[in-house]
């Protein structure tokens, strides 16, 4: 059950990372974006983790 609660707690942040680091480089963002597009996806999990 610990196991579990931690992970929620880790997506929760990570998602709240994400979201400000949206709002704070909205520019940056998009062009990660847009690279991601031309690499594949796994850019995109390797940034966000």
């Amino acid at each position: 059950m610990q196991n579990i609660c931690s992970i929620s707690v880790k997506l929760l942040l990570r998602t709240k990372m994400i979201k400000y680091f949206r709002r704070k480089c909205a520019l940056l963002f998009a062009m990660e974006l847009e690279m991601s597009k031309k690499w594949g996806f796994n850019v995109v999990f390797i940034l966000v983790s």
